[in-house]
């Protein structure tokens, strides 16, 4: 009787050995959204929704975004997950995304041109990143000159040391992160959103008044252009060493939007406008690009298309 028992198991584990291996749906219950003013949804009308209740909303997950923090750096979010309140939200979650970087950009950018800004004018009181920062939030047409003066300077940028030091810092931090993360939390799906141009549908469709007065707006778009793609290309890198981390392609998809998904606005010069938040449009396409990760995640699927860490998403 034992041999025939025997016999059975073997016989089935046999054919159990031939079937295919498939990958079963994961159950994704808890969503924490950590990074900057991105996920906070800053610069969102009344009513509006970021991207990050969206996605818990359509997908039933349940949301923790409480350390989303608007102005948050890299430096800024890899000291955020030594906190007990960031550890327990990440070891406790099934699915994290990220929006991080623009901040780290920005900053090295603002500090540049003060710099380049500050040589040029000696005898003035010093400018600094975060005057240049409150200009530009709240800019009227008496700042031109000055905003002429710094755009000039933006071509620069791509090839000075600020922008080599913010990046190489951006990458280590980044790694920094999702190793911390990895550590409290082995079996989290992460998407880290890489960045968007925030000036390209409002520099196709400047105010003519603006090129009167001198303000190219083609070169704000440029240097935002060569900083963007270093920035994404720094995440693609560090997020390569990674499973089950993925990089979320936002700027393919805002770059082929046709509606201004960003507050940007150049066409108004009533409403004239530099800030680079998404707007309602925007956090819609960040939320259908989410969601649909959530959606691929939660499938069952064969093993070929299981999510891993070099796999860039990219819905179109």
């Amino acid at each position: 009787m034992r041999k025939r028992w025997l016999s059975a198991l073997l016989c089935l584990c046999l054919v159990l050995s031939l079937l295919p291996i498939a990958a079963y749906a994961q159950t994704l219950e808890t969503y924490v959204a950590l990074g900057d003013s991105i996920t906070t949804g800053y610069g969102l009308g009344e009513g509006a929704q970021s991207f990050a209740k969206q996605v818990a909303t359509a997908s039933g997950l349940t949301l923790d975004d409480a350390l989303a923090t608007d102005g948050l750096t890299s430096a800024g979010l890899l000291a955020q997950l030594s906190d007990a309140d960031a550890k327990t939200a990440v070891t406790d979650t099934d699915f994290i995304t990220i929006t991080i970087g623009g901040n780290d950009l920005l900053g090295a950018l603002y500090g540049y041109l003060a710099e380049k800004y500050n040589a040029a004018h000696p005898e003035e009181p010093q400018m600094t990143a975060e005057k240049i920062t409150e200009k530009l939030a709240s800019l009227t047409m008496s700042d031109v000159n000055l905003v002429k003066e710094l755009i000039g300077y933006m071509p620069g940028f791509q090839n000075s040391d600020a922008a080599e030091n913010a990046l190489t810092a951006y990458s280590a931090n980044l790694t920094a992160i999702l190793s911390a993360i990895r550590m409290l939390n082995s079996d989290v799906q992460v998407v880290v959103l890489n960045q968007y141009n925030p000036y390209k549908q409002a520099a196709e469709n400047p105010n003519p008044a603006l090129t009167i007065v001198g303000v190219d707006i083609s070169e704000v778009f440029g240097a935002f252009e060569a900083g963007v793609t270093a920035l994404n290309g720094a995440t693609a890198a560090v997020v390569n060493g990674y499973a089950n981390v993925q990089v979320a392609d936002v700027k393919t998809v805002f770059d082929k939007e046709e509606t201004n998904p960003c507050n940007a606005n150049f066409s108004d010069l009533d409403a004239l406008s530099f800030d680079i938040h998404p707007n309602a449009t925007g956090h819609q396409l960040l939320a259908d690009m989410v969601g649909e990760i959530v959606e691929e995640l939660q499938a069952p699927s064969t093993p070929s298309s299981t999510v891993t860490g070099d796999t860039t998403f990219d819905p179109n």
